[in-house]
């Protein structure tokens, strides 16, 4: 699924996809293979990559149980309440994204950008994370 949402977003953005052309054929530079250590130079495409996945989650939703009572914003939950975290709707909250946060930019992941925790989760997070 993620593939394919990259396409997509790609094919709307057609700036973007050229951006993204030109650094992959910049890093072949002529070759027929990537070398492990070319990797890290796809900097945009990893970008794009992460804002696909901002945007079109793996896992738009995940539960968990309260282990003790707590409150949060004024509403006490008891112990063994289980909470329903909606990943799809804080990865695109503007108070985290900008009043933008719906379009697809890839300058979220930009090095000059600081991501809060816990509001990029496209594979969960915690002890409960996707490991691949």
């Amino acid at each position: 699924n993620s593939m394919g949402f990259f396409i997509m977003a790609m094919l709307r953005h057609p700036d973007i996809f050229t951006k993204v052309r030109k650094e992959v054929d910049a890093v072949y530079n002529g070759r027929t293979e990537l070398e492990y250590e070319d990797l890290n130079k796809l900097v945009y495409l990893e970008q794009c990559m992460k804002e696909t996945m901002r945007l079109y989650s793996v896992a738009e939703t995940t539960m968990r149980e309260t282990l003790v009572g707590i409150t949060v914003d004024g509403l006490y939950l008891p112990k063994s309440t289980i909470i329903m975290v909606a990943l799809s709707l804080i990865q695109r909250e503007p108070k985290y994204w900008g009043p933008d946060a719906e379009k697809f930019n890839p300058d979220n992941f930009g090095s000059d950008k600081t991501i809060k925790p816990f509001t990029y989760m496209p594979f969960l997070a915690g002890p409960r994370a996707c490991i691949g």
